[in-house]
């Protein structure tokens, strides 16, 4: 009997994080290095714009690190930005 329950348990727990982290799976894997210290990242789902307005945006990098980083982790995870963030930019293209 208990030879069934644990690989049952790992599955249903495995079904229950890709169910709620399955967005952020796929970007992770679709990750691709461009050149050196470029990346390309493609990001499918609810990144979360109606309650950054909500909430008013953000004065600062850091802030909105923060708020993406709460976001995409489902609160699990706090961010501590360093002093100086690194660039990022986006493109978006409806297909």
């Amino acid at each position: 009997m208990k030879k069934v329950i644990v690989p049952l348990l790992l599955l249903v727990l495995l079904a229950f994080g890709c169910s709620i982290f399955g967005d952020q799976i796929r970007a992770i894997n679709s990750i691709t290095t461009i050149s050196d210290r470029l990346f390309y990242m493609e990001y499918r789902g609810d990144y979360g714009l109606a309650d950054f307005l909500k909430q008013g945006g953000a004065s600062s990098d850091a802030e909105l690190a923060a708020f993406l980083t709460k976001l995409f982790t489902k609160g699990l995870y706090k961010y501590e930005p360093p002093e100086q963030l690194l660039g990022c930019s986006t493109i978006a293209a409806q297909l």
